[in-house]
């Protein structure tokens, strides 16, 4: 499926698998040129993961106790 970055990167590596058989240049350029796009895909939807992975992982327990004692030091 086009939504995971391995499945992209399959098609990348099929594109330039079928570029370097291609007898045509016309053929290879546009061949290597979609094997670009996948991989260049795959790492955009990597990098989208990594954001989603970042914002759902919550805020460690010494970051709110941290934050607490700071508050209770500050109204003293």
């Amino acid at each position: 499926m086009p939504g995971c970055p391995s499945a992209c990167r399959e098609r990348a590596s099929r594109c330039t698998e079928l570029a370097q058989k291609a007898k045509d240049s016309q053929l290879k350029d546009v061949l290597e040129m979609l094997a670009q796009r996948w991989s260049d895909l795959a790492a955009q939807l990597d990098r989208a993961e990594a954001l989603r992975n970042a914002r759902a992982t919550p805020n460690r327990p010494s970051t709110r106790i941290g934050l607490a004692t700071t508050h209770a030091e500050g109204a003293s």
